[in-house]
């Protein structure tokens, strides 16, 4: 927390835009959607939101909850940016990406999973991180 992952991500945005792919960053909550957005703006990149009020636009970068994106046609992206990670409602986005040949990239301060799930579709699944990411990179603390 406080350790600049919304910058860091940002930045990896800008970056991919700027050699000519297409980026969605897919939050959990409202809060993390403005917070993102908000980020994105100063970057000088401004996103589509899909929201209740998305009408299909296309666009080179997205920002997006899971809850509303599972009601949607998924945009035609090449990474996917997955902020806080460690909530086991991103897992099925984030395999099924991976599985059309999309780049996946998790963010959170909180690396660790209790507990095992299952997911339909996804026999090996077994609810920990290691399921869907392949590496970790861990910054410095901010302490």
């Amino acid at each position: 927390t406080g350790s600049g992952k919304t910058v860091t991500f940002a930045d990896i945005a800008n970056d991919t835009l700027y050699n000519g792919f297409k980026v969605m960053v897919l939050c959990n909550r409202e809060e993390l959607i403005s917070q993102a957005t908000h980020k994105l703006n100063s970057c000088g990149l401004y996103p589509t939101i899909i929201d209740p009020k998305y009408n299909g636009k296309v666009s080179n970068l997205y920002v997006a909850s899971v809850d509303t994106l599972v009601n949607r046609t998924f945009p035609d992206i090449d990474l996917l940016i997955i902020d806080e990670c460690h909530i086991r409602s991103f897992d099925k986005v984030a395999l099924d990406c991976i599985a059309n040949g999309i780049v996946v990239l998790g963010f959170s301060a909180t690396p660790i999973r209790n507990g095992k799930a299952s997911l339909e579709g996804y026999p090996n699944y077994t609810g920990q991180l290691w399921d869907v990411y392949q590496e970790m990179v861990i910054i410095t603390t901010t302490t």
